[in-house]
């Protein structure tokens, strides 16, 4: 099911339609998240659903598992990639000059020219 787009969905929107389309679903149709759980390695089927439920933060490790399962890049939910700015951002992990070219590139990005008169 390897997906090259990216969500830009909150992880608790795209999840469930990614695990019903991949057939983890019930007779009934719903997502069946106990058989999808069991696919989780390294993540409890609680832990998922406090993801889900806005009771706990959605973690890279969540993210990860539920990747793997679905055979999607990490990088497919858009929680994964804010992460991976947050850290490219973090000068204590990525060196400080690392963090300043990220920071530049930002905002860089960020200016527009002027509109003509």
């Amino acid at each position: 099911m390897e997906d090259d787009t990216r969500s830009t969905e909150p992880f608790q929107t795209a999840l469930p339609r990614l695990v019903a389309s991949a057939g983890y679903t019930t007779k009934t149709g719903t997502v069946n998240w106990a058989a999808f759980a069991e696919e989780l390695h390294g993540v409890h089927y609680e832990t998922l659903r406090k993801a889900l439920a806005g009771e706990r933060r959605v973690t890279p490790l969540v993210i990860e598992a539920a990747a793997r399962a679905l055979d999607l890049a990490r990088e497919h939910f858009a929680e994964y990639r804010l992460h991976q700015a947050r850290i490219a951002l973090d000068e204590c992990a990525v060196g400080f000059d690392r963090a300043m070219t990220t920071l530049a590139t930002i905002e860089g990005a960020g200016r527009r020219e002027p509109l003509a008169a």
